[in-house]
C-alpha cells in the first residue's frame, strides 16, 4: 500500500510540473500577444498624426506641406476642426492664414506663396503626432491641445491620445 501511495503521488508530482511547464510556455505566449495587441492599439489610438483645431472666431485656411511638398489647402470653420493622415517622420509645415483666403500661386524657390500668409510654422517633432490648437486670443496663437477637460482625459479633442503628441518647443514660427 505504501508503495502505490508512493507511486500515486510521483505521478499527481509529474503531471503538476508537466502542467505547470505548459502553463507557464502558454502564459508567456499570452503575455506576448497581449503586449503586440496593446502596442497595436496605442499605435492606433494615436490617430492620423495631424490636427488642427480652430478656436478662431472665423474661418481660417491652412496649407499643410509635407517635406516642401504641397499636401492639401483647407479652410477650417470656427470651432472646427481639419484631421489628416501625415508621416510623422517627415518635416510638416503648416501655412495660416486668419481669414478664409484664395491660393493664387504656391511658392517655389523662385516665387513665394501669394498672399502673403499671415503665418507660416514648421514642426520639428520627427516620430511625434502635430495635434495644435489654434486660438489668436491667446499667445502664443499655435500650441499643442491640452486634449478635453484641461487635459485630464489625456486626449485630443477628437479622442486621440495626447501621449506621444509634440511640445510646444517644436513648434516654430516664422
Amino acid at each position: 500500500m505504501k508503495i502505490a501511495t508512493i507511486t500515486l503521488l510521483s505521478i499527481i508530482s509529474m503531471v503538476a510540473f508537466f502542467n505547470s511547464q505548459s502553463i507557464k510556455a502558454s502564459a508567456a505566449k499570452f503575455a506576448e500577444a497581449s503586449r503586440g495587441l496593446k502596442e497595436k492599439e496605442e499605435s492606433k489610438s494615436y490617430g492620423p498624426g495631424f490636427e488642427v483645431y480652430n478656436k478662431a472666431p472665423n474661418t481660417i485656411t491652412i496649407i499643410i506641406c509635407n517635406d516642401g511638398r504641397l499636401k492639401e489647402i483647407i479652410n477650417i470653420p470656427s470651432n472646427g476642426k481639419c484631421l489628416r493622415n501625415v508621416d510623422l517622420q517627415e518635416k510638416i509645415e503648416l501655412v495660416l492664414y486668419s481669414q478664409p483666403t484664395k491660393i493664387e500661386q504656391f511658392w517655389t524657390l523662385e516665387q513665394p506663396i501669394k498672399p502673403t500668409p499671415n503665418h507660416i510654422y514648421s514642426f520639428n517633432a520627427p516620430g511625434k503626432t502635430k495635434y495644435v490648437t489654434w486660438n489668436p486670443a491667446k499667445s502664443p496663437s499655435l500650441y499643442p491641445q491640452t486634449g478635453v477637460w484641461m487635459g485630464l482625459l489625456g486626449t485630443s479633442d477628437s479622442g486621440y491620445s495626447l501621449k506621444n503628441n509634440l511640445s510646444q518647443g517644436q513648434i516654430s514660427g516664422r
